[in-house]
């Protein structure tokens, strides 16, 4: 049965073959691919007939299939041995559930068992309680105005930005200036004079928690964005292949730790209006 295939975001069709052990590629499609590096084996494979295909070389890489992704050894073979572009061998099949339809086979990952864990109770003497409890009641995080991270934005043109205040209901205000004293108190903000300002609102994080945010899409329209190449989503999922355990970071006013440098003028351009 035939099935679309991603190899290096490349669309390709292949045929899921049960009865083929390995996976298998065309040498046209890989140097359609860009040539990866190949591990010469010189390996020859045995096939319907005892015929004999020589291997010119494997590469490891990663398959996407149904949204789902495989990393798998594949062979380069010469065009004549197949008429197929890939064939998907079982060293790849084996890694997915298959459900087989009449006119599709759909690819999923096994569901990964999980185990119950129970708490571990132990007695912890009194003294050591109300010590842990003291030092989580005292904690102050050591916050510093900046740190030696610099951001430097260059905007096309010199003409300020600037937002009349943006209304706000009375809870939200007060979640506002709750969060601007904060910030104030810790050094992370101070009061200022510029020609440039954004409106600030009150978003809703999934847990349902207010954020304070800053609205810099019209400051956006006019910065000269980098010419870095970002990395691509398929290439940050690739690396996640065998990950167990995932964790969410909450960067809590990560932006405000930075000192922001701003060109052609050097000016305050991380402003609010509160």
């Amino acid at each position: 049965m035939c099935k679309e295939v991603k190899i290096l975001s490349k669309k390709i069709l292949s045929l899921v073959d049960t009865g083929s052990q390995v996976t298998l590629m065309k040498e046209s499609v890989w140097n359609q691919l860009g040539s990866p590096s190949l591990i010469n084996s010189g390996n020859i494979l045995t096939g319907f007939g005892l015929s004999k295909t020589h291997v010119i070389g494997s590469f490891n890489s990663t398959v996407t299939i149904d949204n789902q992704y495989f990393p798998v050894k594949i062979n380069v073979v010469p065009n004549h041995s197949m008429n197929f572009d890939i064939i998907i061998g079982c060293n790849l099949i084996k890694q997915a559930n298959l459900t087989i339809t009449p006119d599709n086979v759909i690819f999923s990952k096994p569901q990964t068992e999980m185990s119950d864990a129970s708490p571990e109770s132990f007695e912890i003497p009194k003294q050591t309680r109300n010590d842990v409890e003291a030092l989580l009641v005292s904690y102050r995080p050591n916050k510093i105005k900046t740190t030696d991270i610099e951001l430097s934005i260059t905007v096309t043109d010199d003409k300020p930005i600037y937002h009349s205040p943006r209304r706000l209901p009375f809870t939200e205000r007060d979640i506002v200036d709750k969060q601007i004293d904060e910030w104030t108190q810790n050094g992370i903000i101070e009061p200022c004079s510029s020609d440039y300002a954004s409106q600030v609102l009150v978003v809703r994080k999934k847990d349902g928690s207010p954020r304070v945010c800053i609205d810099f899409r019209k400051l956006n329209r006019v910065l000269v964005k980098d010419h870095y190449p970002l990395p691509l989503i398929e290439d940050i999922l690739d690396k996640l292949q065998d990950t167990r355990v995932f964790s969410t970071h909450e960067l809590v006013n990560y932006l405000q730790d930075i000192l922001f440098i701003i060109e052609p003028i050097r000016i305050s351009y991380k402003v609010m209006l509160t």
